[in-house]
């Protein structure tokens, strides 16, 4: 009997039924004049509809409740079982519909983490920016392509890359090739603007692609095409020139050595060796040798390279410094051929500090990515411009007095062939870093070491 009369059902029902049979006799009370039965009557009317009242309430807040719930995980049981009791049916239908509710959220979150992780496993930076002002996703390759971490306004992008930000706020659909500031120096990006729709707000996704090392190579094989012809035909020029001199300089020589002719053919002579000297020194760039890649020490080729470097440190008075030594570091390069670079790099950063008040050469080694690590050279000299830092590689460059033009040049090309890649970034009046992103050995495939 207990059982029964817990349940909600009949609790309301008898309320209702007590409400009707008090009001019928406090009518006939009224009828007949029973003032004291009539009284009696009202005031226990009142407390059967305060009842029903109450018990209403009740049932709308265990409603609520349970609605409020819906979506967690957790449900609350009191409130099932008293839904269960006064309204089984609307229970099972929300009961179905929660189920549904979990099983949509636990696919979005699986397709979300799919998403998440093919985002992160791109080599190109990608993120999302709604309404031009905030940023909702930025993936793992941005903050090592670009710099950018912890990002949630867009505004936040304008100091350190305000042209990207020019180009993302001016653009709903574009693509363009920038020249963006990144976490190791400056590069050059293919930046991609697609616009969407995330409910009622405009999402713009962005990537940017690290064409900075296709861009080089293309201009390498341009600048090896051109050397290589004109060295061939400067050659065939020149020799038989140089060749004429020489004979007839000796057949001037038996005559008059002090004649206007002997010096003009002496002067042909050492200009045209001088030529050809020249010459021969960069068709180097056009004969590389082929690399012997190798997982190696690190700490080996900086022991090496930092003995040399002091020795040619000491005689202009430079002290040099080695930072973040790592003895169990190993990279996948060839090690006679990334010395020959870092001391190509120290000599450019000594001769860089000829006139700067505070001389010190560092070689910093750091380890900021996954598969690679990162060897900068740093200098304290009067900076780079940056307008020369888009063309310092180029074969024939320098700002030298007495440069040739082949030590950058070199660098570049070397590096191309270990793929090795090389940043730069300088400030005026404070100094320049030449940055080698170096692979590691344990991220290169062993298919690719059988190869060597």
């Amino acid at each position: 009997m207990s059982a029964i009369w817990q349940r909600p059902q009949v609790r309301f029902w008898v309320a209702v039924l007590a409400l009707l049979v008090l009001s019928m006799g406090l009518a006939l009370a009224l009828v007949v004049s029973y003032w004291a039965t009539a009284t009696l009557l009202s005031v226990l009317l009142v407390l059967a509809v305060v009842g029903l009242l109450n018990s209403y309430q009740r049932q709308r807040v265990q409603l609520l409740k349970f609605i409020e719930q819906f979506d967690e995980s957790a449900n609350d049981r009191p409130s099932q079982r008293y839904l269960q009791s006064l309204f089984p049916e609307l229970l099972a239908v929300m009961r179905q519909q929660q189920q549904q509710l979990r099983l949509a959220r636990s696919e979005n979150e699986s397709r979300h983490s799919i998403l998440s992780t093919l985002a992160d496993s791109m080599s190109l930076a990608l993120f999302v920016v709604v309404d031009n002002r905030e940023v909702t996703f930025v993936n793992r390759f941005t903050h090592e392509l670009c710099g950018i971490n912890q990002i949630t306004l867009l505004q936040q992008l304008r100091a350190q890359n305000n042209p990207l930000f020019e180009f993302i706020c001016s653009h709903d659909v574009a693509s363009q090739v920038l020249t963006i500031e990144g976490e190791n120096g400056r590069f050059r990006g293919l930046v991609k603007v697609n616009t969407t729709e995330l409910g009622e707000r405009a999402a713009k996704v962005v990537s940017i692609s690290d064409i900075h090392d296709l861009l080089d190579q293309q201009e390498q094989n341009s600048w090896q095409k051109l050397v290589r012809v004109l060295t061939h035909e400067i050659m065939n020029s020149i020799g038989p020139i140089t060749s004429l001199a020489g004979s007839a300089k000796l057949l001037a020589e038996e005559q008059v050595q002090d004649s206007d002719l002997y010096k003009a053919l002496v002067t042909i002579e050492r200009r045209a060796n001088g030529l050809l000297k020249f010459v021969d020194n960069y068709r180097g760039l056009t004969q590389l040798p082929k690399p012997v890649m190798q997982a190696c020490s690190l700490a080996e080729v900086l022991d090496h390279v930092l003995k040399l470097a002091q020795e040619l440190a000491s005689q202009r008075d430079i002290e040099v410094e080695l930072v973040g030594r790592q003895p169990a570091l190993m990279v996948y390069t060839d090690p006679d051929l990334l010395e020959h670079v870092l001391l190509n790099l120290v000599r450019n950063g000594l001769d860089a500090m000829q006139t700067s008040r505070q001389r010190r050469l560092r070689i910093v080694l750091e380890r900021k990515r996954l598969t690679s690590v990162i060897l900068a050279v740093e200098d304290s000299g009067k900076g780079i411009e940056t307008e020369v830092q888009d063309t310092m590689f180029m074969p024939f460059f320098t700002t030298k007095p007495k440069g040739s033009g082949i030590g950058l040049a070199l660098v570049k090309q070397l590096t191309s062939i270990m793929s090795i890649k090389v940043l730069v970034s300088s400030t005026l009046g404070q100094g320049s870093r030449f940055s080698l992103v170096i692979p590691l050995a344990q991220s290169v495939p062993e298919n690719e070491t059988d190869k060597d």
